[in-house]
Protein backbone atom coordinates (compact mmCIF):
# COMPACT_ATOMS: atom_id res chain seq x y z
CA UNK A 1 0.00 0.00 0.00
CA UNK A 2 1.27 3.68 -0.99
CA UNK A 3 0.74 5.90 1.92
CA UNK A 4 0.77 9.75 1.33
CA UNK A 5 0.41 11.29 4.79
CA UNK A 6 -0.41 8.07 6.46
CA UNK A 7 -3.70 7.78 4.33
CA UNK A 8 -3.60 5.33 1.83
CA UNK A 9 -3.61 6.42 -1.65
CA UNK A 10 -2.19 3.57 -3.77
CA UNK A 11 -1.22 0.09 -4.04
CA UNK A 12 1.34 -1.87 -6.01
CA UNK A 13 0.73 -4.93 -7.84
CA UNK A 14 3.27 -6.86 -9.85
CA UNK A 15 2.35 -7.14 -13.21
CA UNK A 16 1.53 -10.66 -13.50
CA UNK A 17 -0.84 -10.53 -9.94
CA UNK A 18 -2.48 -8.05 -11.86
CA UNK A 19 -2.77 -10.07 -14.95
CA UNK A 20 -4.33 -12.93 -12.76
CA UNK A 21 -7.03 -10.74 -11.13
CA UNK A 22 -8.06 -9.76 -14.79
CA UNK A 23 -8.00 -13.54 -16.11
CA UNK A 24 -11.29 -12.68 -18.25
CA UNK A 25 -9.46 -9.82 -19.92
CA UNK A 26 -6.05 -10.73 -20.52
CA UNK A 27 -4.81 -14.13 -21.49
CA UNK A 28 -0.98 -13.71 -19.92
CA UNK A 29 1.35 -10.67 -19.11
CA UNK A 30 2.22 -9.88 -22.88
CA UNK A 31 -1.48 -9.72 -23.83
CA UNK A 32 -1.54 -6.91 -21.19
CA UNK A 33 1.59 -5.33 -22.31
CA UNK A 34 0.49 -5.69 -25.91
CA UNK A 35 -2.78 -3.83 -24.87
CA UNK A 36 -0.97 -1.05 -22.91
CA UNK A 37 1.00 -0.50 -25.51
CA UNK A 38 -1.91 -0.27 -28.10
CA UNK A 39 -3.84 2.29 -25.88
CA UNK A 40 -0.97 4.88 -25.90
CA UNK A 41 -0.04 4.92 -29.13
CA UNK A 42 -1.67 7.90 -30.25
CA UNK A 43 -1.74 6.56 -34.31
CA UNK A 44 -3.01 3.08 -33.44
CA UNK A 45 -5.95 5.33 -31.65
CA UNK A 46 -6.40 7.15 -34.92
CA UNK A 47 -6.38 4.28 -36.97
CA UNK A 48 -9.82 2.79 -34.66
CA UNK A 49 -11.38 6.02 -34.76
CA UNK A 50 -11.28 6.16 -38.85
CA UNK A 51 -12.29 2.61 -38.90
CA UNK A 52 -15.48 3.40 -37.08
CA UNK A 53 -16.02 6.53 -39.00
CA UNK A 54 -15.82 3.93 -42.27
CA UNK A 55 -17.93 1.42 -40.88
CA UNK A 56 -20.66 4.43 -39.74
CA UNK A 57 -20.63 5.45 -43.67
CA UNK A 58 -20.79 1.84 -43.92
CA UNK A 59 -17.54 1.51 -46.16
CA UNK A 60 -16.74 -2.06 -44.96
CA UNK A 61 -16.34 -5.77 -46.46
CA UNK A 62 -18.27 -8.48 -44.86
CA UNK A 63 -15.96 -11.57 -43.76
CA UNK A 64 -16.73 -13.45 -46.86
CA UNK A 65 -16.54 -10.71 -49.40
CA UNK A 66 -13.22 -9.88 -48.13
CA UNK A 67 -12.25 -13.44 -48.33
CA UNK A 68 -13.26 -13.34 -51.95
CA UNK A 69 -11.32 -10.33 -52.29
CA UNK A 70 -8.29 -11.54 -51.34
CA UNK A 71 -8.58 -14.70 -53.19
CA UNK A 72 -9.41 -12.67 -57.01
CA UNK A 73 -6.28 -10.42 -55.56
CA UNK A 74 -3.97 -13.84 -55.37
CA UNK A 75 -4.95 -15.32 -58.23
CA UNK A 76 -3.69 -12.12 -60.36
Amino acid sequence: MVLRRNIPVGVLLSVQDFVEQHADQYEDVEDFLDTLLEESDPEFQRSLKHGAREIKRGRFLTHSELKLALANKKLR
